[in-house]
Parts: structure tokens; C-alpha cells; sequence
């Protein structure tokens, strides 16, 4: 890794949950895994996955596929649900000129999926971590013997927030669901994962968050964006990716 280079935000990704029940407190989703039911070429638009878990898988979800060799990414197409029994899949490549998935899957290959969507079209998603504090002084007749005094301070409380803003696509599932969170004050399960220097993902903040200050800006010769806070509820859990253990 060269340490004269820095990390690059657009390496950063952004995901929450679907909404949570009204009155209902949010918790982690559970990882669900997922598996290839019958093996197909490179350049496959459509694939047999299964899972234990019935899931439904959205439109535009990014799945890695590894058989502890090989890793093949790929993108579902169209909003499918999966069980037991294999079902087929639409499927592409993430990026790339050439149509179909970029790699062979058997069915040696497994996804790890932590049910979460990703927000598409973020532009930035940054993370806050605020302190409230109350200063602690001596008492009156203390500080005259002393003479001037050194404030120190100590945190009340704390609070946390993910600010994000981008590009409104309406058909995002993960958008109408921010809309849903808001309007009907649910909660959601929100992680926020930013990369190394090398893109690599370093550090994950996620917890749970209300969504707050919703605005939609639809300029007339621009491109409609779409910004809002997740505000965070209790106590985030954050992940030391380049490290052994998290905290």
C-alpha cells in the first residue's frame, strides 16, 4: 500500500434495510446465503439461486458468488424471489460493455448477503459522532485558593448521524423505503462501509436510525437530487475491517 496516497470517497457505499414495523425497533438483519443451483457460463444473463431463507431479491442488487478461489460479481436485474428450490434469476455483469456476468459460476459458488440495499446514486454519505458535554468546575471557595482554574469536561451524551445526498431515482428500492421510514416514523438498520487507500473496504459504521429532513430538489435544467439524515438511535456498532477484531 503506498502511504502518500489517500482514501478515495467514491470507494464508499451506503445501505439500509427495508423499514422496520411502526413501534418496532430496528436490529441487524441476518446474513442469508446464498446458492447456485445449476452452473452456467461466463456471459450468463440468468442464473438458479437458492437460499434456506425465502428472500427477495431487488432489482439491482450486487451479489459475490466464491467457490474460495474464484469470486464473480454480479448484478440481479429484475426483483425475484428465492427459496429453497432453485429459481431463476436475471442477472449482469456490474460494469462492463460485454452483456452477461463476467465469470463461470458452479455450483461450488455461495453468496453471503446481509439483506441490506444499497442506496443508489449517493453522492456523499458522511458520518457524525457528537458529543454533548457539561463543563466541571471547582467549587467557589476552592478556586480562591487556587486562583485561575483549567476547565475540563466530560461527555453528557452522544449522538450520531449519517448525512446523505445524491441522485433521486425514483425506482430505488432502498429510496422508497427511506420515503416509507420517514413518513410513517420507522425505524432502519443503516450501514455506511468506507475503503482504504487501495478501495478496499476499511471501516463500517451501522446502527439504527430515523429518518430525518427529507428534501427532493428538482432543478429545471439539472438533474433531481434527493438528501436526508439518518438519524441514529442508541449506539453504533463499528467495524475495524483492517484490524483483527471490530468494536
Amino acid at each position: 500500500m503506498d502511504l502518500l496516497t489517500f482514501a478515495r470517497g467514491k470507494n464508499s457505499e451506503i445501505f439500509q434495510s427495508t423499514a422496520f414495523a411502526q413501534n418496532a425497533i430496528a436490529a441487524e438483519p441476518l446474513d442469508v446465503t446464498i446458492t447456485v443451483g445449476t452452473g452456467v457460463a461466463a456471459g450468463a444473463t440468468a442464473v438458479n439461486l437458492a437460499c434456506t431463507t425465502t428472500v427477495v431479491l431487488r432489482k439491482n442488487l450486487i451479489l459475490a458468488f466464491s467457490d474460495g478461489s474464484t469470486t464473480v460479481l454480479l448484478r440481479v436485474t429484475a426483483e425475484t424471489t428465492i427459496g429453497a428450490a432453485p429459481a431463476a434469476v436475471p442477472v449482469d455483469a456490474v460494469a462492463g460493455d460485454l452483456p452477461g456476468i463476467p465469470g463461470a459460476l458452479t455450483t461450488s459458488h455461495e453468496a453471503v448477503w446481509d439483506q441490506l440495499h444499497r442506496v443508489i446514486g449517493t453522492e456523499s454519505a458522511g458520518f457524525s459522532l457528537t458529543d454533548n458535554v457539561q463543563t466541571l468546575t471547582p467549587a467557589t471557595y476552592e478556586a480562591a485558593f487556587t486562583g485561575t482554574t483549567w476547565a475540563e469536561d466530560e461527555a453528557t451524551s452522544k449522538t450520531w448521524a449519517i448525512a446523505r445526498s445524491g441522485r433521486f431515482k425514483a425506482g430505488d428500492y432502498a429510496l422508497g423505503q427511506v420515503e416509507i421510514a420517514q413518513f410513517e416514523e420507522r425505524e432502519v438498520w443503516v450501514k455506511v462501509v468506507y475503503p482504504d487507500e487501495e478501495g478496499t473496504p476499511a471501516r463500517i459504521y451501522e446502527g439504527r436510525a430515523r429518518v430525518r429532513n427529507l428534501a427532493v430538489d428538482p432543478p429545471a435544467t439539472g438533474v433531481v437530487d434527493a438528501s436526508w439524515t439518518w438519524q441514529g438511535q442508541g449506539r453504533p456498532k463499528r467495524t475495524d475491517l483492517t484490524a483483527t477484531t471490530g468494536s
